[in-house]
């Protein structure tokens, strides 16, 4: 459709409230869209305008890579007539350009064709439609023209004024317990991630010593056996102690900053705790007796 990136957020608002309108899905629209999008965007049509179009469709069950297929063929019928088309589009009168050559917008064209065909009987209706779309698209034709003008209306006017949906439609969806749940998994995720970053680098020190480690027991073994691999494994396990011994000044002072957090906590939020427990002890007990 010629839109730049920064309409994207516009488009999304097209489709959910085209979707929250019309018997559809974004999904499914998405699907309608890649048929016909291409030709639809050369032409200089809208997509709020195709977006009325595929709804109308979507109303009667003609969705997704169907009605896609339906819309394309009928606009470039249209655009091209030749045969019973051609013979269509004369005895109608029907023109998807204005005289100076450009590009009627695709909803005066559906309007244009609304109008027509409310003028037909029955069986005028369906020879038409046929004619125009050929046998594939003639039903995608027919629910467009069959749409009521109050369908057309508030479904125009719905996509015409769609500018904040997808955000609405989103806060909507979040507002219960599945979204809370989506959101602190999304804040678990965060909060993992950032563990992950700030110990990666030691993770990879240490994956790399042990393969280290343990090419030296193999080259060990190559070269002395099982005596061998014995004094290596000792070198090795010295080389841990070591290790150990000079980290643990730190690994207590963590521990001990840990449990000092903690412990400040817990005596800072007593009193909070202790009418918790007196009332759901007091809960309980009522539980019991009323039984």
């Amino acid at each position: 459709f010629n839109m730049t990136a920064e309409e994207s957020t516009h488009f999304a608002d097209v489709l959910a409230q085209a979707a929250v309108n019309a018997n559809t899905n974004v999904g499914m629209m998405g699907e309608t869209f890649k048929y016909v999008a291409p030709v639809a965007g050369a032409l200089g049509y809208s997509a709020e305008d195709t977006a009325v179009a595929i709804g109308l469709m979507a109303n009667r069950s003609i969705k997704a890579s169907q009605a896609g297929t339906s819309l394309r063929q009928i606009i470039t019928r249209l655009i091209k007539p030749t045969g019973e088309a051609e013979t269509a589009v004369d005895a109608l009168g029907i023109s998807v350009t204005n005289t100076d050559g450009s590009m009627k917008p695709l909803s005066q064209t559906i309007s244009e064709l609304r109008e027509k065909f409310s003028k037909l009987t029955e069986a005028e209706k369906a020879e038409y439609a046929a004619m125009l779309a050929g046998q594939e698209g003639m039903s995608a034709l027919l629910a467009i023209t069959e749409s009521t003008d109050k369908q057309v209306e508030q479904l125009t006017e719905s996509i015409e004024n769609c500018d904040g949906a997808a955000k609405t439609i989103a806060e909507t969806m979040n507002e219960n317990l599945k979204g809370a749940m989506e959101e602190a998994s999304g804040a678990a995720e965060t909060l993992g991630l950032e563990i992950y970053d700030s110990i990666k680098d030691s993770l990879k020190g240490m994956a790399q010593s042990a393969g280290e480690s343990i090419d030296g027991l193999t080259e060990a073994f190559k070269s002395g056996g099982t005596e061998g691999l014995i004094q290596e494994g000792t070198r090795l396990a010295a080389e841990l102690a070591t290790g150990i011994a000079n980290a643990a000044p730190q690994m207590i002072e963590a521990a001990s900053s840990i449990i000092t957090s903690f412990t400040e906590n817990l005596s800072a939020n007593l009193p909070e705790l202790l009418v918790a427990g007196s009332s759901l002890i007091s809960s309980l007990l009522e539980g019991i007796f009323s039984m």
